[in-house]
């Protein structure tokens, strides 16, 4: 209350066991996506002028904790840090995804070398520190020092095969 709202009674324990199953489920930190779930939730309260996070907006408006963190893919694509490397964005997040014939697409690491095989290497650079500043991807280095990317979660998969249909 002295946040000036409240949440609908149960809704942060259900919120918090989403975020775990959610997070158990891709393989992501539970703490960054519960961050992003209650972004969201704030920010659509807000708009609407309302006092409390109901339920309702949370499964409706954010769509729950997977929900929220494809929204969060898809914003940060089409923000401005994005504006005139989206496209390359798009390219190399599918890079870090293999799509079984007729199957599921799931991620995989790969090599930031092969990853930043762009004709435009330095746009390739800018636009690598960019995903992984908006904690869409992550770098690894292995023991022997290679330098590996891997996708923050796997709830970018689906997203790739949308992306397709485009």
């Amino acid at each position: 209350e002295s946040w000036k709202y409240t949440f609908e009674r149960g809704l942060p324990g259900r919120i918090a066991g989403d975020v775990a199953r959610t997070a158990g489920e891709t393989g992501d930190a539970a703490p960054p996506l519960l961050q992003i779930v209650c972004r969201q939730l704030h920010d659509h309260m807000r708009a609407q002028l309302q006092r409390v996070i109901t339920s309702e907006m949370y499964r409706t408006a954010v769509g729950g904790a997977a929900g929220a963190l494809a929204r969060y893919v898809e914003q940060r694509l089409a923000s401005p840090e994005h504006q005139y490397r989206g496209a390359m964005a798009r390219q190399m997040l599918k890079q870090l995804t293999l799509k079984e014939e007729g199957g599921e697409r799931f991620a995989r690491a790969r090599g930031e070398d092969e990853l930043l095989a762009f004709p435009d290497r330095d746009a390739a650079r800018r636009t690598l520190e960019r995903l992984i500043s908006d904690h869409l991807v992550m770098r690894e280095i292995a023991p022997d020092g290679e330098r590996r990317i891997r996708l923050v979660s796997e709830v970018v998969c689906p997203l790739v095969d949308a992306w397709q249909l485009e």
